[in-house]
C-alpha cells in the first residue's frame, strides 16, 4: 500500500494581506505540482520573481510528511522553498539515511570490483609465469610487465611506458605502448 505524502502550510502570524495573497498562490499546490510559478505571481503584483519567493519564504514554510522509498520510515521535513519541496514530494524520496547506506553499498562494490581486479591481474601473470611462458623475456622486459599488470588504469601505465621508452629502454618498450593504446 502506497502512503501518501501529507502538506502543511504554516504561515507567520504577521502577514499583510497582500503577503497573505503572494504566500497562498506560491505555495498552491494541486495533484503534487505547484499552480503558480514566481514569475507569474510577479507579473501580477510587479514584482520580481525573486522577491515573490522571498516574500513566500519569509512568511512561511511547507511541512511535508513524508515516507522513505527505501525503509518506509514517516519523517516531517521542512521546505522553505519550491524546489526542495519537489524534491520532498517525489514518489521514490529517499531519506538521508537510505541515502548514506546506499553511497556505502556502491563504496564497498567499487572496492571489491577493484579487488577483484587487481587478483585477476595477478592470477594471469602466476599462470603465465607457471606455463612459462615469459621465458623469452630479458629481466627489463619482465620488470615492465609486472608494471604493466599493477598499473591501476591504462592512462596511468602509457604514463610508465612513455617514461620508460624516454629513458631509452627500447622497441619492446613501444610494442607494450601499441598493445596498451589498443586495449
Amino acid at each position: 500500500m502506497e502512503k501518501k505524502s501529507k502538506i502543511e502550510l504554516v504561515l507567520n502570524d504577521n502577514l499583510s494581506p497582500l503577503e497573505l495573497e503572494i504566500t497562498n498562490r506560491y505555495w498552491f499546490i494541486e495533484d503534487g505540482v505547484f499552480k503558480e510559478t514566481p514569475s507569474n505571481i510577479g507579473r501580477e503584483f510587479g514584482l520580481r520573481s525573486f522577491e515573490i519567493s522571498t516574500i513566500a519564504r519569509d512568511g512561511s514554510y511547507l511541512i511535508i510528511t513524508q515516507y522513505c522509498s527505501g525503509c518506509k520510515l514517516k519523517q516531517e521535513l521542512k521546505a522553505n522553498s519550491i524546489t526542495l519541496a519537489k524534491t520532498y514530494l517525489k514518489p521514490s524520496w529517499t531519506c538521508t539515511t537510505c541515502l548514506k547506506q546506499i553511497e556505502q553499498a556502491e563504496f564497498d562494490r567499487l572496492k571489491e570490483e577493484k579487488i577483484l581486479t587487481q587478483k585477476r591481474r595477478s592470477n594471469k601473470f602466476v599462470q603465465a609465469t607457471e606455463e612459462k611462458a615469459w621465458y623469452k623475456f630479458t629481466r627489463t622486459e619482465l620488470k615492465l610487465l609486472i608494471q604493466m599488470l599493477q598499473a591501476p588504469s591504462t592512462k596511468h601505465l602509457i604514463e610508465k611506458l612513455i617514461e620508460l621508452k624516454e629513458k631509452n629502454i627500447g622497441v619492446f618498450c613501444i610494442e607494450l605502448m601499441n598493445m596498451a593504446l589498443l586495449t
